[in-house]
């Protein structure tokens, strides 16, 4: 995993009232995943499986990514 990246667990994120299903590929927990270093005012927020690594696009709100993996709408790099 890239060392520019700062994560968001699922516990920290309930106790913001969001919530996130499981990976639907294999069913591990997934993070919000912030890539800190690309820069002000850029897309940098995604949701990402910690076990497969199946992740979605980059957003600009973090509940966007979140939005998206709920919906099963990913970028599936695994396969």
């Amino acid at each position: 995993m890239d060392s520019n990246l700062k994560l968001f667990p699922p516990e920290m994120l309930q106790m913001m009232g969001l919530y996130m299903k499981p990976c639907r590929f294999c069913g591990a927990e997934a993070h919000i995943c912030d890539n800190v270093f690309k820069g002000a005012g850029g897309k940098h927020y995604y949701a990402q499986c910690m076990e497969c690594g199946n992740l979605t696009d980059e957003h600009a709100d973090p509940r966007d990514a979140i939005k998206q993996w709920n919906e099963g709408a990913m970028i599936d790099e695994s396969i």
